[in-house]
């Protein structure tokens, strides 16, 4: 089976759409991290993968993971 292209198109336009609602055109995305669970091995493991923006440091990365996770855990 195919991976299912759609479920990351519906949650970046989703956010996509959050982001032009609360910033409008005064805002410009500087960095984008992309984190998908992938069930695989017929459904007996998961692995996690990500892709981020060229030029992404690791501190910035491990930044914004921080400030998702305190946000998952508060939020």
């Amino acid at each position: 089976m195919p991976v299912d292209q759609s479920k990351v198109g519906n949650v970046a336009a989703r956010l996509m759409g959050n982001l032009e609602n609360k910033y409008g055109d005064d805002a410009e995305i500087k960095t984008v991290l992309l984190l998908v669970a992938v069930e695989h091995s017929a459904g007996t493991q998961d692995t996690i993968e990500f892709s981020a923006s060229e030029g992404v440091s690791r501190q910035e990365g491990v930044g914004m993971l921080e400030i998702i996770k305190h946000s998952l855990l508060n939020g």
